[in-house]
């Protein structure tokens, strides 16, 4: 059901866009991405594992102008995020385990503009696999990748200059089933510096 929710409201941004014959762009950009909660998987002491360290990621959206507070279109994106190694004690003894996710999705993306500023807000909805590769070292040694996919968001606000966006996100991604256990959402501050193309 979620998938169908997802492909459907990406479906309904395309129509609206492609009647617009308003201004269009295609902005192509570079981000850092920076986790703000953990796995949610834990060791005997309640040790929490962490998502990662920052990551460096890839966006790309097309937009066309529906009128002058508001553009609609597509997102596509990429994310890698840095391992971080964590220390836990489990029922094989102590082990160290290092989680390093990626993801990539598709999004019916908007961005709205109150009034003449350069500030606005960009918003979206979508569908997105995270995968999840977890090294353990110790008793137990292991290198596994899990993947999952599912709704994703994202909302923020961002700042227009020449064919500069700047933009700061707070975005949502699925969570992934490890060794039968279900993770946190993946969950991240995005920093996104991305230039525009009129066409």
């Amino acid at each position: 059901m979620k998938k169908i929710l997802a492909i459907a409201a990406i479906a309904l941004m395309i129509p609206a866009a492609a009647y617009s014959q308003q201004y269009s762009e295609l902005d192509i950009g570079v981000g850092l991405a920076i986790p703000v909660n953990d796995t949610g998987l834990q060791g005997l002491t309640n040790d929490n594992v962490s998502w990662g360290n920052a990551g460096f990621g890839l966006n790309a959206e097309l937009l066309t102008q529906i009128n002058d507070n508001l553009s609609l279109g597509l997102g596509l994106d990429y994310t890698f995020y840095g391992g971080e190694e964590e220390n836990l004690f489990t029922a094989m003894g102590a082990q160290k385990l290092e989680v390093s996710p990626e993801s990539y999705g598709i999004t019916a993306a908007a961005r709205i503009k109150p009034g003449d500023s350069r500030f606005y807000f960009p918003v979206g909805i979508g569908y997105s696999v995270v995968k999840a590769n977890v090294k353990s070292s110790g008793l137990t040694n292991g290198d596994k990748d899990y993947s999952d996919g599912g709704i994703s968001y994202y909302a923020g606000l961002g700042y227009s200059v020449t064919s500069w966006n700047f933009e700061v996100r707070y975005s949502s991604l699925p969570k992934v089933k490890v060794e039968n256990n279900k993770s946190n959402n993946l969950n991240a501050v995005n920093i996104l510096v991305k230039y525009r193309f009129a066409l």
